[in-house]
């Protein structure tokens, strides 16, 4: 599948200090990239009331708690945000 960064989730990625997420985040950028339809990426679930929207957990205790905002759309995937777990749900709210 073809990634597509959206500017907010750089800015997100940027202000990331923790390096274990970044790494994990990576592993799962590139399990994406691999998977040949979005049923096969591992971990995705859809959101409820926002068409394709869908987010992945990136979770290494409950303080490093992160969600990964994708929006897919045939072949493409937009990854959108990457934010801590309620600011993530507040940000979908919208």
């Amino acid at each position: 599948m073809e990634l597509i960064f959206k500017p907010q989730f750089l800015r997100d990625y940027d202000a990331i200090t923790n390096v274990e997420i970044k790494r994990q985040l990576a592993a799962t950028l590139s399990q994406i990239e691999r998977a040949t339809s979005p049923a096969k990426i591992g971990g995705i679930k859809k959101l409820d009331k926002y068409g394709r929207r869908h987010r992945i957990k990136i979770k290494l205790n409950e303080k490093d708690d992160y969600r990964l905002g994708l929006l897919i759309q045939g072949n493409r995937v937009w990854v959108e945000r990457m934010l801590r777990r309620p600011k993530f749900y507040g940000h979908y709210r919208r």
